[in-house]
């Protein structure tokens, strides 16, 4: 694995912060955190971004929103066209998204922030026997490696957002 394709909602302060973090620290840990390329572009999926989701081993999606953006549902959309392993992480408080991807290869992941180390293990679950489809290399190095940083990416995804709810949760009370 070495690259993962981060999306989030467009104005979404918590994920957008997450992606950026995750992009930031994925370097520490020998691999590469693309991100969407976006501007003023509207709604629409920049070529740019269509070849960051090719290049990723997976898509991770962390929609802690109530309501998701265009431009987060158009990438799912694309990377679930062409076969994507794609995992989308969602408050379980809240409704699963209403994204239109529909593939075996995608999997919504209702999640409790006090208790993300089941959450991890389902994902690092459905991820290990997606990319052991074909979309990793069949090196057993290779794979426990990647396995490895898989995830360490979603602890700390899960955990920077685990932090984001709890403090937020925090300041309603």
């Amino acid at each position: 694995m070495k690259n993962v394709f981060v999306t989030y909602n467009v104005g979404s302060e918590s994920g957008e912060n997450t992606a950026l973090r995750l992009q930031t620290l994925s370097n520490l840990y020998g691999f590469n955190v693309d991100l969407p390329y976006r501007g003023v572009f509207g709604n629409l999926l920049h070529s740019e971004t269509k070849k960051r989701i090719e290049r990723s081993s997976f898509i991770l999606s962390f929609s802690t929103d109530l309501h998701q953006s265009e431009n987060l549902k158009n990438e799912l959309i694309y990377a679930d066209s062409i076969g994507k392993p794609i995992v989308i992480a969602f408050n379980q408080h809240q409704n699963k998204p209403n994204i239109p991807v529909k593939g075996n290869n995608v999997k919504f992941f209702p999640i409790n922030f006090y208790d993300i180390d089941n959450s991890i293990k389902k994902i690092a679950s459905f991820l290990d026997k997606q990319l052991n489809k074909g979309h990793l290399t069949n090196k057993k190095e290779s794979k426990n490696k990647d396995d490895g940083a898989a995830k360490v990416l979603l602890a700390l995804g899960l955990g920077l957002l685990a932090a984001w709810a709890i403090s937020s949760a925090t300041k309603e009370d």
